[in-house]
C-alpha cells in the first residue's frame, strides 16, 4: 500500500476551487493503468 501527500500553495480561493473541482474529476475517473496484470488500485481517498 502506498501513501502520498501532496503539498502545494494556492494563490486565492478562486483557484483552490477550480482545482478542487479538477482533483475530484480525476479522483472519479481513474486511468487506464489502475488496472494491469498483477495491480489492482482499490480506491483513491481524499481527506482534507
Amino acid at each position: 500500500m502506498a501513501y502520498y501527500h501532496v503539498h502545494g500553495p494556492i494563490p486565492d480561493g478562486i483557484s483552490q476551487s477550480e482545482g478542487y473541482k479538477m482533483f475530484e474529476n480525476y479522483i472519479a475517473s481513474g486511468v487506464p493503468m489502475d488496472n494491469f496484470d498483477g495491480f489492482e488500485l482499490v480506491s483513491r481517498v481524499h481527506a482534507p
